[in-house]
Order: C-alpha cells, then structure tokens, then sequence
C-alpha cells in the first residue's frame, strides 16, 4: 500500500461491519514490519490531524472533529484505534488528505460532497474512488488552490521534480530542507514507484 498512507493509520481491524486502523507517529512506524510503536490516540487525547479546523465550513470542507479513542470489542486489548469513517488521513491512487480535499475530490469523482465526506475510506476501499481521487489531484488539484500549475502540465513538461512540488509542496520541496535518511528512503521510494508506474504503463 501507499508509504503514506501505512504511516498515517495502520493495522487495521475489522468487526461487527466497522474497520478501524492505528494512527501512527512516522517516526515510530517499521517499514519492513508494519509495525507502529507508539499510539497518537488515547482515552485524553482524540485525534484530529488532516482535520482542517479553519476550513470546516459547509461548501469548503467536509465537516470534521476531534476523533475519539475507538473501543472495539473483538479486540479488547487494542488501543489507539479510531474508526476509519471518522478520518481524512491520505488515501488513494494519488493520495489526497484533509477534509477539504477530500470535498473537492467528491465533486470530482462523484458530483456529490457526500460520497467522500460521508465515507472517506471509499478512497481507500473503493479502486474506482481510489483511482478517480487519484486523476482528480493529478489533472486538475493546483500548486496553490485555484492558482498555479498542476501535475499533469509539469509532467507535460518533462518536470518531475515539478510534479513532485505540485503534489507534495512543503513535505519534500526543497529537497535540501530534508537531509535525514528516512527523507531520503522517501525520495527513493517516490523515484523508484513511478519508475514501477511507469513500465507497468508501457511509458518507460
């Protein structure tokens, strides 16, 4: 799955017809074992990132909150957990997150804001949400909100690094704002999945 996305909530649980995943530090997620080390969620502290708490209002936004420690009764023991319906973290071909993309990505693939607003993990369990989320922020989510370029006109432009910027901005641009080596397994990570995509495409 997306590198992204595995760090954002993982091992995920299913019961009684609710999935739910672990919110996860980065920096305490294993790569090679899957394994989170630390929880973001507790029974005082609920979790509320890719929650844009400025732009909640209807029309901008899909509303949001604070999400709650789940409890889940097959799984007693597990802590940490939220409901996956709950949040906005990155999900999708091209991921996208927080709830005011995730209102936008709606439109795009759908006309309506509550295919994704009243089930975010469509993007996620869907492959033609996920894969229509994913053209949506590659053809038309721009640098800068309505201003600026987007990804498709970069790679147009045989501008990699531009499409990089388009879609990640300040997570990885300009690279030498990032120096530590889990940046740099990122980068390669970047570098090597669209070499992947792009044999699998036949655009070598």
């Amino acid at each position: 799955g997306n590198v992204r996305e595995a760090r954002s909530c993982v091992n995920p649980i299913a019961d009684d017809g609710q999935v739910y995943c672990k919110p996860c530090p980065q920096a305490n997620y294993d790569k090679r074992t899957g394994i989170c080390a630390a929880k973001m969620v507790t029974e005082t502290s609920d979790y509320s990132e890719y929650c844009d708490m400025k732009r909640k209002d209807p029309g901008a936004s899909c509303s949001c909150s604070p999400v709650p420690m789940a409890t889940i009764e097959s799984k007693p023991l597990a802590e940490g957990y939220v409901e996956v319906s709950q949040v906005y973290f990155p999900r999708g071909a091209i991921a996208v997150s927080t709830n005011s993309d995730y209102l936008a990505a709606s439109y795009a693939v759908s006309g309506q804001s509550d295919t994704l607003c009243g089930n975010p993990d469509l993007a996620s369990s869907d492959p033609a949400t996920a894969w229509g989320v994913g053209i949506w922020r590659w053809m038309e989510k721009m640098q800068y909100g309505s201003k600026g370029q987007t990804a498709h006109i970069q790679a147009l432009r045989g501008n990699f690094g531009g499409t990089v910027k388009v879609l990640y901005d300040k997570l990885e641009c300009p690279s030498s704002n990032f120096i530590s080596k889990e940046h740099t397994e990122l980068v390669k990570d970047r570098l090597r999945g669209a070499c992947i995509a792009g044999k699998a495409l036949g655009a070598e």
